[in-house]
């Protein structure tokens, strides 16, 4: 279990290790609050970006700082970082490869980047987003990305050229989170405006829209096997889906605030 904490004095705080679990080591390197953590394909790296626009690239076993993926254009001066737009600078969901060779991060300013792993340097850029970017998925075979961003939109590009291939449009609000399904060129959607889409990213249309949730969609993702879609929302329920038929299967209530994250077992038993 990785621990990402908002503290910007961590010297001043110890790390809550819950009962069964040891602490192996804390991680220190980014010196504005950490926006996500993300483990590399094989789990012995660990990315984790932040609102000083840096991605960190962490070394498990060793606890180590192996490279830092630095945003151009931002500069320490002192205690202060000076950008033309702090906004701007702020790094989003890291997203690995499958190979674990690339990285891309979308950012405040609209912009996606790819890092080169190896040599920590910008390979590519993917522009067409108009607002900051939230969040950057790879399909499962790595030949695809999706987008999404406060402009309403949700991107498709094709990694190896950085090219646009198509917009997908629907949503009236700021799409959260995506989801690929996990064998079908299928991929989900969670938006501000309260509703799950299901796209078909060949035929590039809604297949299906779902409504329920009372509040804004924060996280989707699938059962392993691909036959349920888990959405929890700012209204504190999570609910599960059959996107074939388009009905709700279930509705999960207990919590008295926004549900952030949700995730399926490994054999799609359970979900919490």
């Amino acid at each position: 279990m990785v621990q990402a904490h908002t503290d910007m004095e961590p010297k001043q705080r110890t790390a809550y290790v819950p009962p069964g679990f040891t602490l192996r080591c804390i991680f220190r390197g980014h010196e504005k609050v950490i926006t996500r953590l993300s483990w590399g394909p094989d789990g012995s790296m660990l990315a984790s970006a932040a609102q000083d626009g840096n991605i960190n690239l962490w070394n498990v076993s060793k606890c180590k700082l192996v490279r830092t993926l630095r945003l151009p254009g931002v500069y320490k001066i002192g205690h202060y970082f000076v950008t033309k737009s702090l906004e701007s600078a702020i790094a989003w969901r890291p997203a690995w490869s499958p190979d674990g060779r690339i990285i891309v991060c979308g950012y405040g300013d609209a912009v996606i980047r790819k890092w080169d792993v190896e040599s920590g340097e910008i390979i590519g850029t993917l522009e067409g987003h108009t607002a900051k970017v939230n969040n950057v998925v790879w399909s499962p075979d790595g030949a695809l990305l999706a987008s999404s961003a406060d402009d309403n939109t949700i991107k498709l590009w094709d990694v190896e050229k950085d090219f646009l291939i198509y917009t997908l449009e629907g949503h009236h609000g700021g799409i959260n989170n995506l989801a690929w399904h996990p064998q079908k060129e299928i991929l989900a959607s969670g938006s501000l405006d309260g509703t799950v889409r299901v796209w078909d990213t060949v035929a590039h249309k809604c297949l299906r829209t779902l409504t329920g949730h009372e509040k804004k969609v924060i996280t989707v993702t699938w059962s392993p096997d691909g036959k349920i879609l888990a959405s929890s929302s700012g209204d504190g329920t999570v609910r599960l889906w059959d996107t074939e038929k388009g009905t709700q299967l279930n509705l999960l209530e207990g919590h008295s605030a926004p549900v952030t994250c949700i995730e399926f077992s490994h054999d799609g038993r359970f979900s919490a």
